[in-house]
Parts: structure tokens; C-alpha cells; sequence
């Protein structure tokens, strides 16, 4: 059975997830760099997602940087800057909630696909992303349940990624809602 192409705005979901992702890899480093939050199943989990997922972004963003590689920095820099500013809590809750974020919003851009998120690549993502997710949820609630003076919440966050990524990752001129 021959797999078929996805559509452009699934491959582009594709991309604002991977690109999400990359980001994630630098809070995952200062989690794992600062040991206070690196324990138990999260540390299991977010050790076997790592090794996995820098292989796979590695493969889908050398071929996008082939392609055009200014494209692919400033998106990528837009991802990574996205959240920083962002004060929900103390400074050292910081990277596991950005982490969080773009985890969660990065499963959304898979769930929105269409016919696409049933190939390998976010299919890959999403088997390996769930459970880092889910222990995240498990050992980390309190933190993740936190809201700011301005009464926002991570939730509200996680949005606010879905659809900053909308608007700088998204097909021109399509009749689809990400365009």
C-alpha cells in the first residue's frame, strides 16, 4: 500500500511542530542541567524522547534548511522567543512549563491534521511526546496548574502557542483555516 502525500497544510502543521520541538530540546536541557525537576518516570521518559526526537527533527529540519534556511531560522526563532517573557511562577519552574507548552501545542498541530497525522514522522512524535506529556502532568500538576497575576493560565499559554504558530507558519493564499 502505497502511502500518499499529505496536503500542504498538513506538512506545514507538520513543520510548526517540529519547529516546537527543536525549541523544547533547550528547556529540556536546562531541566536536565539544573536536576530539580529531572526525576523519577519524567526523567525516563524525556531521556528516551530526546534521544528519539533529535534524530528525527534532525532529518526533517536539514531538509528544510536545505530549502531555505533564513525561512527556517527566523521561524525557529520566533518559536524559542514566543514564551520567554512569559512569568507564570519562580524562575526555575520556568523551562518545565515552557517545555509543557510546547509539547501540548505540538500534539495539537498533529491532532489538527488531517489524513497526514497518520504518517511515520508524526506518528513518531506523537508515540514519543505522549508519555513525557503525561508525567509531566502526573508529577508536575501543581506547577502546571499555576496562574498568573493577569488570571492566565498554561492552558491559555498552549493557545496562545496554537495560534502564534498559525500565524507565522501557515500556507498563503489557501482556503484553510491555517492560512
Amino acid at each position: 500500500m502505497e502511502e500518499k502525500e499529505p496536503s500542504i497544510f498538513d506538512a506545514v502543521k507538520m513543520i510548526r511542530c517540529v519547529l516546537k520541538v527543536s525549541s523544547a530540546f533547550n528547556d529540556l536541557d536546562t531541566i536536565m542541567y539544573e536536576k530539580r525537576y529531572f526525576k523519577h518516570n519524567f526523567k525516563r521518559e524525556a531521556t528516551k524522547w530526546l534521544k528519539v526526537m533529535e534524530v528525527h527533527t534532525k532529518q526533517i529540519m536539514d531538509s528544510m534548511e536545505q530549502h531555505n534556511p533564513d525561512i527556517l531560522d527566523d521561524l525557529y526563532k520566533s518559536f524559542e522567543e514566543s514564551l520567554l517573557k512569559v512569568q507564570l511562577d519562580k524562575e526555575h519552574k520556568e523551562p518545565i512549563i515552557r517545555l509543557y507548552i510546547k509539547l501540548k501545542s505540538c500534539l495539537n498541530d498533529i491532532e489538527s491534521m488531517d489524513e497526514g497525522r497518520e504518517r511515520i514522522s508524526p506518528i513518531i512524535v506523537r508515540i514519543m511526546t505522549e508519555p513525557v506529556v503525561y508525567w509531566l502532568e502526573k508529577q508536575y500538576q501543581p506547577i502546571l496548574s499555576i496562574v498568573d497575576k493577569n488570571n492566565k493560565t498554561v492552558d491559555d499559554l498552549i493557545t496562545f502557542l496554537d495560534t502564534f504558530g498559525e500565524s507565522v507558519a501557515f500556507v498563503e493564499n489557501g482556503d484553510n483555516k491555517d492560512s
